[in-house]
């Protein structure tokens, strides 16, 4: 076996670059395992009011938590939605800004990257009838894609968002729910 000598500045560039590999390859790792980060705005037309869980204070927006990158997850965000008006309405819900592009497909709005399920966004009602409140623009009966809310009176729903694990791109996502009464 052969000895190389390397002269002491050789020596230092050899060690100078291996510590910029190393450096890179930690902050790769780094980066790609950065939390994601989900918040949203809540918009209502018409006289309703979008309020907490306890139906005690009006909100403008849903704080999700954070999920790990490549471990599938659901966060649930509790919300009453109240008829403030003096007649029964109908109410409609869809996603109406986000960065991100979401598709209206039955129940439910989904989120792909690169043509892979990331995301799943679904309304789920807390009173009869139980089940999934569709998205207005889907494609299901009109009657799945509405609530009536009696005048004063409120419906708990829960917005719920899965994180398929499928995808592990870390960023920080805005999305604008926006909830549409008409008199029914």
């Amino acid at each position: 076996m052969k000895k190389i000598a390397l002269g002491k500045k050789k020596a230092g560039l050899l060690v100078a670059a291996i510590v910029l590999i190393t450096t890179n390859i930690a902050f790769a790792v780094l980066y790609m395992t950065k939390p994601v980060t989900i918040t949203g705005g809540v918009k209502s037309v018409g006289a309703i009011e979008i309020y907490n869980q306890a139906g005690t204070e009006i909100i403008n927006t849903f704080a999700f938590e954070q999920f790990d990158p490549g471990v599938s997850d659901t966060d649930n965000e509790f919300f009453n939605i109240k008829n403030t008006g003096n007649v029964p309405v109908y109410v409609y819900w869809e996603i109406t800004s986000s960065a991100a592009t979401w598709t209206a497909t039955g129940n439910q709005y989904r989120c792909d990257e690169q043509g892979v399920p990331k995301y799943y966004m679904f309304i789920n009602k807390q009173y009869d009838p139980y089940g999934t409140w569709a998205p207005n623009p889907s494609s299901v009966p009109v009657a799945d894609k509405q609530i009536l809310i009696n005048s004063g009176q409120s419906a708990l729903l829960a917005m719920q968002l899965d994180y398929t694990g499928n995808v592990n791109t870390p960023e920080a996502l805005s999305v604008t729910v926006s909830f549409t009464a008409q008199s029914s």
